[in-house]
């Protein structure tokens, strides 16, 4: 019998500062049973020796450097630009990934065998702790401006990027990321709006599966805040609801009919919740005012934290 090549997987890996989970991921990478696959660093700026380290386990991996500045978004459109340069089979996979997520060994084999034409794939999302599902996908509702994550494939209109796969030429089409505009939360639902615009297929399958570790992320109440120290917070990168960036998510992602509505939205909360609140928490991965979480229903949850904080 004729031998069949396997797809390559580029596998691209944002990291910063998590020497011990990421070579814990790598390790992982190592022992799948889908054996062709080319690891994809991206490094915005560790000091910790991430990438050295990575490097001894996987000598051939691929690494580039940022400078702390990239963020999620531009972490990813940095390894979109070199994808189109150095990925010559359109046909191969691409796969986004957080290095805090445990993957078995069939992980690639089953994500490539369930992967269809035009379409992105996400492994179903699972507990570290207990194995429990909790997310195929998410929906967002433009009209109420809610946000939720679901359990049933048929309400999913958007994806988190942990754990996506997808076509090296469905992802030339579909395009890079929005580094300036969306530098981290909501850069992976505008992304994955996108393409189900273009045609794409948002799809997930119970073989490929992934765990995350609920408990990361840790909040510190801030109940004295003054309205300054609320004010840099709140216009800051790590705030999920920064209301420039979230602006910029909905004038780059929300139908026409509901734009100028949830703007309003948006700065009205802002002024609310923010301006006005008393309340405020910070998240040890992003700042959140437990008061202006209903803006988009539950707060966003957070896929895309490369774990720093500025």
């Amino acid at each position: 019998m004729p031998h069949v090549q396997e797809n390559t997987v580029w596998v691209l890996l944002p990291i910063h500062n998590r020497r011990d989970t990421t070579l814990t991921f790598v390790e992982r990478l190592l022992a799948q049973t889908h054996s062709c696959w080319r690891l994809l660093l991206l490094d915005d700026g560790s000091d910790d020796g991430s990438a050295d380290a990575v490097l001894k386990l996987v000598p051939q991996a691929s690494v580039l450097r940022g400078d702390g500045t990239w963020w999620w978004a531009g972490a990813l459109h940095h390894g979109y630009r070199w994808i189109k340069r150095h990925a010559n089979n359109k046909d191969d996979v691409v796969l986004i990934i957080n290095d805090d997520t445990e993957i078995e060994a069939e992980f690639l084999k089953n994500g490539v065998a369930a992967l269809r034409p035009r379409s992105l794939l996400l492994a179903q999302q699972y507990t570290a702790a207990d194995r429990r599902l909790v997310e195929v996908g998410a929906t967002i509702d433009w009209r109420k401006f809610t946000h939720n994550t679901t359990l049933k494939q048929n309400f999913v209109n958007c994806q988190p990027t942990r754990g996506l796969f997808l076509r090296v030429k469905d992802f030339f089409e579909i395009g890079g990321f929005h580094p300036i505009l969306l530098p981290h939360y909501q850069s992976d639902y505008e992304f994955t709006m996108r393409a189900r615009r273009m045609g794409f297929e948002l799809a997930s399958d119970p073989t490929v599966r992934l765990f995350y570790d609920e408990a990361k992320t840790g909040v510190d109440n801030l109940e004295s805040a003054s309205l300054l120290q609320r004010l840099r917070i709140a216009f800051s990168k790590r705030y999920k609801l920064n209301p420039l960036y979230l602006t910029a998510f909905v004038l780059l992602a929300c139908p026409a009919a509901y734009k100028l509505l949830n703007i309003m939205r948006v700065w009205k909360s802002f002024f609310r919740e923010v301006v006005f609140c008393d309340a405020f928490a910070v998240e040890s991965s992003n700042a959140i005012p437990q008061c202006i979480g209903h803006v988009v229903g539950s707060p966003l949850p957070s896929h895309d934290v490369l774990g720093k904080l500025k």
